[in-house]
């Protein structure tokens, strides 16, 4: 279950309130322990097991953005360079709306000019602002806040410090 988990005999050690030589004797069969410090790596393990990953370990940093005022081929040719499908539109750096793949092509589907899209500002073809959420709070959360939305803002203290997308979480998945 240790290695199945991730955790290092030490970790498991730490949690559980023994030494990390003990973990290693039971784990190769040479001592048999008392039933409390059976106990106590059990639970040291069941916790590890319900502990969910937070926002913090999935979010990526630093963020990419744009501002309203940026053209969107320039948005365009960041989001190609960085790899990513979406960008937050930030004034001072608070959100004001997004930019996403899917907004770009639908933009494009109805301008029948892709270089005067290009020149168009950010601002006359950006979506809402993207969800935000605290960077203490859980994957899980993440999940479903995600089931709609291309990315979610993470904030901290008032400060934009990471984005979360669809693709961070498939990180967890293992």
């Amino acid at each position: 279950m240790r290695k199945k988990l991730g955790l290092t005999q030490a970790q498991v050690a730490a949690a559980a309130g023994v030494s990390q030589p003990l973990v290693a004797r039971i784990e190769n069969g040479s001592v048999d322990p008392r039933l409390s410090t059976y106990g106590a790596i059990l639970e040291a393990l069941n916790r590890a097991e319900r502990k969910t990953a937070t926002i913090r370990e999935v979010m990526t940093t630093p963020v990419s953005s744009v501002r309203a005022a940026d053209s969107v081929g320039a948005a365009i040719r960041m989001m190609r360079s960085h790899g990513i499908s979406q960008l937050p539109v930030l004034d001072k750096s608070v959100p004001v709306g997004s930019l996403s793949d899917q907004i770009v092509v639908h933009a494009m589907s109805e301008s029948v000019d892709a270089q005067a899209l290009a020149k168009r500002s950010v601002g006359e073809i950006m979506g809402p602002p993207f969800p935000v959420v605290d960077a203490a709070a859980s994957a899980n959360q993440a999940y479903h806040m995600l089931e709609d939305q291309p990315a979610l803002l993470v904030m901290e203290r008032g400060k934009i410090i990471g984005i979360v997308s669809k693709a961070d979480l498939l990180s967890l998945v293992r």
